[in-house]
Parts: structure tokens; C-alpha cells; sequence
């Protein structure tokens, strides 16, 4: 939870920045990129273990990756950008609002 919470708060931090036109530092690119792949392993490794109602953040999460990576490697202009910008953010804060849910949720 602390791992994707951190994700979420440097995309905040790097959409800010981008909204002001300024660069964003590489080293938020790593740790957003980083804490990503290590907080859904640790998804997928809970819900290959028996806890199926992750798998909708599995879902979210890929789609998510997929918009993340069409940011990084794309050369989007203004207009692009924003197109896979906002719904790379707001499906990333319904999912993590998701696994909040989920993981103060007991099983039924």
C-alpha cells in the first residue's frame, strides 16, 4: 500500500511539473517506474496465492502500464499527451483506490 501510495503522490509531483512546462527529474521516472513494478508484483503474488478479488486492479494495473509506457517511449505532442496523460492518472487513483478498499476490506 505504502509503495503504490508513494507512485501515486510522484505522479502527482510529475504531472504538476509537466503542467508547468518545467522537466521532471529522471530520478521520479525511476521511482515511479520502480515502485510500480515492485508494488504490483507484490498484487500479483497475493492474488496468485488465492486472493481473487485483485484481479481487477491486475487489469487496471495493465492498462495503466500500457498508457505509462505509450508516455515514456511515444513522442506525444501537447494534445497526445494529455490524451494518455489523464487517463493513465485517473485509472491509476480508481485502482489504488480500489486496493485500498481491498485491503481494508476482510474477505468475505
Amino acid at each position: 500500500v505504502i509503495l503504490i501510495g508513494i507512485v501515486i503522490i510522484i505522479g502527482f509531483i510529475m504531472a504538476s511539473k509537466r503542467k508547468k512546462r518545467e522537466a521532471v527529474p529522471t530520478i521520479y521516472k525511476i521511482i515511479h517506474a520502480g515502485f510500480t513494478l515492485v508494488g504490483a508484483s507484490l498484487v500479483f503474488i497475493v492474488a496468485f496465492m488465492g486472493d481473487n478479488r485483485l484481479w481487477t486492479n491486475i487489469i487496471l494495473a495493465i492498462i495503466i502500464v500500457c498508457l505509462g509506457l505509450t508516455m515514456a517511449f511515444a513522442k506525444l505532442n501537447k494534445t497526445s499527451g494529455k490524451l494518455v496523460m489523464y487517463p493513465h492518472a485517473a485509472i491509476g487513483i480508481i485502482c489504488y483506490a480500489i486496493f485500498l478498499y481491498l485491503t481494508f476490506t476482510p474477505d468475505a
